[in-house]
Parts: structure tokens; C-alpha cells; sequence
């Protein structure tokens, strides 16, 4: 089950799995519309190991120099776990919590890139 929210109010809830008619199977989707998504939300996804230590730099600079969260660095495996595991808090421990369930699912290869 996942929550979609709008203005940080929850909108909908979508079940995500086979048991959904709409749900399609990534070898169903169009390798274009694919790399479209990887391009703009995690270029390096098949790549990395579950965040990019440059984009987190830079995001934590940023928020810094505007005393908010006001840039993201999460990659696609970060943002799975934070919708999947956590709450939608913004707060450093939440984001170091984050960051030690993304480690052991990429580093332990607890799932395949695909699975998700």
C-alpha cells in the first residue's frame, strides 16, 4: 500500500502489486519512458550503491545556507525507503535512519535494482 500526498495531506492510496489491475511490470514498460525517469530522478540509479555522497553534499550545503530543507538529495532507493519504511518528517535523524536502511538494502543486496 503507498500513500500519495498532496501538501504534505494524504490524497490517495494506490496497492502496489500484482494484485492491482494497473499495475504494469517494469519489462512492460517502455525502456523509454524508463530511462526518461531514471534520467530525471536518479541518472546513476543502476550505479550507485544507494546515495550519492556529491548530490547529499550539496543538498546538505544548500539547506544550510537557507536554514530549511530546501533541496533534496535523495536517489530512487532512498526515496522507496523513506515512502515504504519511514515517516515523512523532515529531520536529520529521520535522514540518517534513511540512510542506514538504504546501505543494507544496496550493500547486503537485500533487492535487485529492478525489484525496485
Amino acid at each position: 500500500m503507498h500513500t500519495v500526498y498532496e501538501n504534505e495531506q494524504p490524497v490517495d492510496q494506490i496497492f502496489v502489486s500484482y494484485s492491482n489491475p494497473n499495475f504494469v511490470p517494469l519489462q512492460k514498460i517502455s525502456p523509454y519512458l524508463r530511462n526518461a525517469l531514471l534520467c530525471t530522478e536518479d541518472g546513476a540509479f543502476y550505479w550507485h550503491r544507494g546515495f550519492i555522497q556529491e548530490a547529499f553534499k550539496n543538498a546538505l550545503i544548500q539547506n544550510l545556507k537557507r536554514k530549511r530543507f530546501a533541496r533534496g538529495g535523495s536517489t530512487i532507493t532512498m526515496q522507496l525507503v523513506k515512502n515504504l519504511y519511514l515517516n515523512r518528517h523532515k529531520t536529520i535523524s529521520r535522514k540518517l535512519e534513511e540512510m542506514l536502511i538504504v546501505w543494507t538494502i544496496e550493500n547486503m543486496r537485500l533487492c535487485s535494482k529492478d525489484r525496485m
